[in-house]
């Protein structure tokens, strides 16, 4: 007869991504603009590449200048990051976390009149980011614990009336002139009776 002795396990879980407990020195003085694309703004001397956890760090100011980046994993923002004008950018990541710093595309003096694009990546079985011990944020966010600030152009007419009703499976709607459309923009019709 085989007698089984009584062993003890202990496991320790580890939920972040990157580090959560490391404290960020912040730094009051932001730094010369730096680019992107140019690989002596990396303490590595490289520019990132897809699947990679970026730190814009304390101090940094960073302009975004890439047209179309590869996907990276995790984009920590503790530093200054603006996107550059005068372009189009399509900027790609798992998940964005803005902890000490600032996250910038346009301004409310200034906004932003190209086209900017963040895409989030993941799926219900991705990694989650966690804030801290007890708070799990998500497989694919933007996490602002700063400051985000999204300004582009400005649109004065964006919403009208109907001239005509619209019935399900009409092809063609009609509405007052002067709508601002844009190719790409996504309309929505709302129910004003049941007929």
């Amino acid at each position: 007869m085989t007698r089984w002795k009584e062993s003890i396990m202990t496991f320790k879980g580890h939920r972040c991504i990157g580090s959560c407990n490391e404290e960020i020195v912040e730094v009051t003085t932001i730094g010369a603009e730096t680019l992107w694309s140019d690989p002596k703004s990396w303490p590595s001397g490289k520019v990132p590449v897809a699947g990679e956890d970026v730190e814009i760090e304390s101090g940094w100011n960073m302009t975004m200048d890439v047209a179309d980046t590869p996907v990276f994993r995790l984009v920590s923002v503790n530093g200054l990051l603006n996107f550059k004008r005068g372009m189009n950018i399509s900027f790609k990541a798992e998940h964005i976390f803005i902890r000490a710093g600032e996250l910038h595309v346009g301004s409310k003096e200034n906004p932003f009149t190209d086209n900017c694009i963040i895409t989030l990546y993941g799926d219900k079985s991705s990694q989650a980011i966690v804030m801290d011990n007890a708070v799990e944020a998500g497989n694919k966010i933007i996490a602002n614990l700063n400051v985000l600030s999204l300004y582009g152009k400005a649109r004065n007419q964006t919403m009208t009336r109907l001239l005509l009703p619209a019935k399900k499976g009409d092809t063609s709607f009609f509405v007052e002139k002067d709508l601002e459309l844009y190719p790409g923009d996504n309309l929505a019709l709302l129910a004003t009776s049941y007929d």
